[in-house]
C-alpha cells in the first residue's frame, strides 16, 4: 500500500488481483478496477456473488498484499473490521472484547456511550458463548467504534440474520456512524440494504470485477422511505439487470 499526501482521500488502482482456485488453476478476481472514496463518505460496494468483493475489502484492510496496483491512503490511518462472522474472543467477556481494540485514550465516558448507543449495556459481563448472534454482531460494530477508525471497512456485517434483526442493526449502525463520522466502505449483496445505507453505491461487474458504474444518493437517510428505496431499486436494476 502506498500513502498519498491527500489526506482526505482513498484511491483504489487494482490492475490485477489473481490467486489460485482449484486445482491450483489461476482465478483473475480484479482488473483494472479504479475507485476513490471521499473523507467520511459512507459507500457500499455491491455486485453478483462471487465477482471479487471480499477480495477488494481484504486488499483495502492491507490483509492481502499479492496484487498489481496502487492504494493511496491517508498516512498512519486507524482501521476497522466487522467481518462476515463477530471473530470475538471465546475466552473475554464482552467489556474485554470491546476494549482490546480500544483506541488510547478511550475513557470511561466514551465507551459507556458507545455500549448504550449499540444497547450492549446490560452484556458487558457475558461471554461470546451467551450472545445470540445479533448481539455478538452489535459486539463487533462496537469493538471497531471503539478503535477511532480513520477507515471503517465492513463485509456483509448483517448476513444470516432475520430481517427484523438485521434491520434493527442498521439503524443502529447509522446512528453510530453519524455521531462518529469516518470513511466507511460495506461489501453487502442486499440491495435494499444498500440503499438504506450509503452515500454511494459502487457496483462491479462479474468476475474479473471491474467498476460497472456509481448511483450517488442527496436523499438524507432519516427521509428515505419504503416508496423511495423501491423506486431507486428498480431505477438501478433496470440498468444492472444482472448486479445481484
Amino acid at each position: 500500500m502506498q500513502h498519498a499526501g491527500d489526506p482526505s482521500l482513498l484511491e483504489i488502482s487494482i490492475d490485477d488481483k489473481t490467486y489460485a482456485g482449484a486445482n491450483a488453476r489461476p482465478v483473475q478476481a480484479l482488473r483494472d478496477l479504479q475507485l476513490s472514496v471521499a473523507k467520511n463518505a459512507f459507500d457500499v460496494i455491491i455486485g453478483p456473488s462471487g465477482c471479487g468483493k471480499t477480495t477488494l475489502l481484504r486488499i483495502l484492510a492491507g490483509l492481502d498484499a499479492d496484487f498489481k496496483g496502487t492504494i493511496h491512503a491517508p498516512t498512519d490511518q486507524q482501521l476497522g473490521f466487522v467481518f462476515q462472522e463477530p471473530r470475538l474472543l471465546p475466552w473475554r467477556t464482552v467489556r474485554e472484547n470491546i476494549c482490546l481494540t480500544a483506541a488510547p485514550g478511550l475513557d470511561e465516558a466514551e465507551l459507556e456511550d458507545l455500549v448504550g448507543e449499540m444497547g450492549l449495556a446490560d452484556v458487558l459481563d457475558r461471554f461470546p458463548r451467551e450472545l445470540s448472534l445479533g448481539l455478538a454482531r452489535r459486539v463487533a460494530l462496537a469493538r471497531a467504534f471503539a478503535s477511532r477508525p480513520d477507515l471503517l471497512l465492513l463485509d456483509e456485517p448483517f448476513v444470516s440474520l432475520d430481517q427484523p434483526t438485521a434491520e434493527r442493526l442498521r439503524r443502529m449502525l447509522v446512528r453510530v456512524w453519524s455521531s462518529r463520522p469516518t470513511t466507511a466502505v460495506m461489501v453487502t449483496h442486499n440491495l435494499r440494504e444498500a440503499l438504506q445505507l450509503a452515500d454511494r453505491l459502487i457496483m462491479l461487474s462479474v468476475r474479473p470485477a471491474r467498476v460497472r458504474g456509481v448511483f450517488g444518493i442527496s436523499r438524507p437517510r432519516e427521509a428515505r422511505s419504503e416508496d423511495d428505496i423501491e423506486a431507486m431499486r428498480r431505477e438501478i436494476m433496470a440498468e444492472y439487470p444482472d448486479l445481484v
